[in-house]
């Protein structure tokens, strides 16, 4: 029977969030600065971008993706429906990563029922639990890691696991999953999450604020200008061994009477709305 059904996946195969992914990662911001920095008209003042609304990133992500686990998992018959809900991220990414929540429409016992009652499904799933629960060092499973002890004992706990398992049989298009797995080969799902995942980039990308565009271009003056760091530290009472572009940047910034000060200083004829245009295509 079709009931309402609020799954979470388990799998880092089917999302595998935005910590150190290829949806997310350290270098992204960085990744893409460099590459639209060959694209602009005047790349030495290009003005670098960086995701400002992380959440609204993350959401815009999470629901493509949900699209396309709704593409793979409605079928008509064990599901009818899938919606995205949200995403639910750990206190600490040591053991896990993000998760998403989806609701479904789905025919658990249906299910269930293709599971056990085909040989091959049953093999493949027995393989999949086996590989994914079984305790080991820094790992305590509280999913029965066999087909039968799963059915006996988990399914009522942990029904997202067979619908986990189910999902990767679409997204690999076999039912050994824990084989396609190893190989390490991308399936067209997994290109369309990072195809999806770069286009939000571009949607969420903003111009860093003046303050900390600033601080770069400080930083690139005073490779050339070693009394630069004295003049500022001097100008703006900060001690010598603080961080000096970083604390002069927000006082000079906004201040149209300092900012003339250190154009004139530094033999700057151009300011951040400058390069903002210049950063244009």
């Amino acid at each position: 029977m079709l009931q309402e059904f609020h799954y979470q996946t388990g799998d880092y195969h089917i999302f595998c969030g935005f910590y150190e992914s290829v949806l997310w990662n350290s270098d992204s911001e960085y990744d893409w600065n460099y590459n639209e920095r060959t694209n602009v008209k005047n790349p030495e003042r290009y003005v670098d971008r960086e995701v400002k609304d992380f959440n609204a990133f993350c959401n815009k992500v999470c629901e493509g993706i949900a699209e396309e686990i709704g593409e793979l998992l409605v079928d008509g018959e064990i599901c009818t429906e899938c919606g995205y809900e949200s995403m639910s991220s750990p206190r600490e990414y040591n053991f896990t990563t993000d998760k998403l929540n989806l609701k479904l429409k789905i025919d658990l016992d249906l299910l269930k029922g293709e599971l056990i009652g085909n040989a091959e499904l049953r093999r493949e799933f027995d393989r999949y639990l086996h590989e994914k629960y079984t305790s080991c060092s820094g790992f305590i499973s509280f999913v029965e890691n066999n087909v039968d002890g799963y059915f006996e004992k988990s399914v009522d706990e942990y029904p997202d696991v067979m619908v986990d398992y189910w999902l990767l049989t679409k997204i690999y298009d076999t039912s050994d999953v824990v084989k396609a797995i190893e190989s390490c080969e991308y399936q067209y799902y997994h290109e369309r999450c990072m195809e999806i995942a770069n286009n939000a980039i571009y949607e969420y990308m903003e111009p860093i604020d003046e303050s900390d565009w600033l601080v770069e271009i400080i930083n690139g003056l005073v490779e050339k200008d070693s009394e630069l760091k004295p003049w500022l530290a001097e100008r703006y009472d900060i001690p010598r061994q603080w961080n000096i572009p970083y604390c002069a940047a927000p006082k000079i910034a906004g201040d149209e009477d300092e900012i003339q000060a250190f154009k004139e200083r530094t033999g700057m004829d151009w300011w951040y709305e400058d390069a903002l245009e210049a950063s244009q295509y």
